[in-house]
């Protein structure tokens, strides 16, 4: 666990603790049900993943955000994915996420390229996420 270097501040204890810890690789699972571990989604460079049972509301978390990043939602194990247009919704098959973050959910990771958690925070909408990459890439003053 990396304490210090390219990770954001923590702004929730609860969330907040897994910041500069690997992320893990759970096998997930599509709404077709083709099952593949999660690592092979998440592209070479920095990632955004929600872990959420509502995507939609995932998904509109991410608004203001670079069009690049690679962006996807994990379900819970109790929740089937759907289909969400182009964006990419799995279900974590064996709870993986779910005790990485001690039970706590509607949680938005940002992924470094080493697959370290360089911030997670609880979702919020109006461009609270595009504020927190501004912060991490140095675009803006911390508060």
């Amino acid at each position: 666990v990396y304490s210090d270097g390219f990770l954001a501040a923590p702004e929730d204890d609860e969330v907040g603790a897994v910041i500069g810890s690997m992320f893990p690789q759970p096998l997930v699972e599509t709404a077709s049900g083709s099952r593949f571990p999660l690592d092979g989604k998440l592209g070479g460079g920095f990632c955004l993943v929600a872990y959420s049972a509502d995507p939609d509301r995932a998904f509109s978390c991410f608004e203001g955000l670079p069009p690049d990043l690679n962006r996807l939602c994990v379900t819970p194990t109790s929740v089937l994915p759907h289909f969400a247009g182009r964006l990419l919704v799995v279900r974590d098959v064996d709870s993986y996420l779910e005790t990485f973050v001690k039970g706590a959910r509607d949680i938005v990771f940002i992924i470094r390229p080493d697959r370290y958690v360089a911030d997670a925070v609880k979702m919020k909408l109006n461009g609270h996420m595009a504020t927190r990459w501004d912060l991490l890439m140095g675009r803006t003053a911390v508060p």
